[in-house]
């Protein structure tokens, strides 16, 4: 048995308990919604699975980064088979800035469904962020990209475009 099959029913299970968390209705007539968002727990948080999604999401990146081409390609189909789960992913905060800051970015490689403008705008926060802790982030996105998948899903290139224009 893979590692990733050894770990998907763990994905397909935080899966489930993220669902209705990621599909609760936001009533955005309400003049207090954006409030009331920021106010709420993360969705992790929410289905007290911080501590086992974060483990999980750290198995899936050594994975993602041990991968060969397709083996990246079975990831990503299991996060588009789970999306409650890829939405709600996060790594844990840690003292090790360029660890974080890798981690961070390969979720948003990771997670082949991400609207690219959102992923753009993802990676321009985190590539501040590095910045501002003094990470040397250009080496770390070259390596990125060497696993960043080649697909221009929506014509603002592909996640190895995007990530080269980065570095």
């Amino acid at each position: 048995m893979s590692a990733l099959d050894e770990i998907k029913p763990q994905i397909q299970e935080f899966n489930e308990l993220l669902d209705p968390i990621a599909n609760a209705e936001v009533d955005i007539n309400d003049p207090n919604w954006q409030k009331i968002l920021e106010g709420s727990q993360h969705p992790l948080d929410e289905a007290g699975i911080r501590k086992p999604a974060e483990e999980a999401t750290q198995k899936i990146i050594e994975i993602f980064l041990s991968s060969n081409s397709k083996g990246r390609s079975q990831i990503r189909k299991l996060l588009a088979d789970n999306e409650s789960f890829a939405w709600a992913m996060s790594v844990p905060v840690s003292s090790d800035h360029e660890v974080e800051f890798r981690d961070s970015v390969l979720l948003v490689v990771i997670d082949d469904a991400i609207d690219t403008r959102d992923a753009i705008a993802r990676i321009d926060s985190l590539v501040d962020q590095a910045r501002a802790n003094g990470v040397e982030y250009r080496s770390i996105m070259r390596q990125i990209a060497k696993v960043a998948g080649t697909t221009d899903r929506y014509g603002f290139g592909s996640m190895r475009t995007i990530i080269k224009t980065h570095g």
